[in-house]
């Protein structure tokens, strides 16, 4: 289902036409955006999310050598670099555990890295004969320190938009990216989409049916100033 499609919806039970309307496709969007993201991170709460294989978004992450003075959240020796990606990841919506991911990896799957927190990743990579990768993200940027990985998979739910992510290797344009924002798919089970809907209509028809003011005015000058 496509965003145009929920937003038809909406407007179908808010009895609308887009011709004749009081609200933007937009807004329309954002809070059924709003309502979705909420049910997501309860689903993540409960684990239920990481078998369900729609929510989920997948990004080609391009990752640089830099100076590990730019990394000053953890103790790096002055004299080495690190790997970081190249401009900052689209935000990863979070629930009460953390990040909401589902993998980061490279290109052919073959290595995977945990995200932990800066903390977390200085006391793992002390741990006598582990042998997991990890990753942590600050400042908005994806770390890798031990690994050189010109290129990571992240797959995700993110906040923000993702096309500066496009996976395809070729130059042709993706018609679903560079195509209106309304027309991209939402790739949520039916019954996120069911649940995201009645939440934000619960939010949009009082504004809808707040009553009218009947009562006639028996002060001349306000009858005056509201004619």
């Amino acid at each position: 289902m496509t965003r145009k499609e929920i937003v038809s919806r909406l407007r179908n039970s808010l009895r609308e036409s887009s011709a004749d309307t009081k609200y933007s496709n937009r807004y329309l969007w954002n809070v059924f955006f709003t309502a979705s993201k909420k049910l997501l991170k309860e689903d993540a709460d409960k684990g239920r999310i990481y078998s369900q294989s729609n929510p989920w978004e997948s990004i080609c992450v391009e990752m640089e050598p830099v100076s590990s003075l730019y990394c000053d959240c953890i103790y790096l020796p002055y004299n080495c670099t690190v790997f970081r990606s190249k401009i900052k990841l689209p935000r990863i919506i979070e629930s009460s555990t953390g990040f909401i991911y589902r993998l980061i990896a490279s290109p052919d799957l073959s290595q995977q890295f945990t995200l932990v927190s800066p903390y977390l990743y200085s006391v793992k990579r002390k741990i006598k004969y582990n042998k997991e990768k990890y990753a942590f993200i600050y400042d908005g940027y994806l770390y890798t320190p031990d690994s050189t990985f010109p290129i990571l998979t992240v797959s995700g739910l993110f906040d923000e938009d993702t096309s500066k992510f496009n996976c395809k290797q070729d130059s042709e344009p993706d018609s679903q990216v560079c195509g209106s924002a309304i027309n991209i798919n939402v790739g949520l089970n039916d019954y996120l989409i069911d649940a995201a809907i009645k939440i934000s209509l619960g939010e949009i028809l009082p504004i809808v049916q707040k009553p009218f003011d009947h009562t006639p005015n028996n002060n001349d000058t306000q009858k005056e100033i509201s004619v």
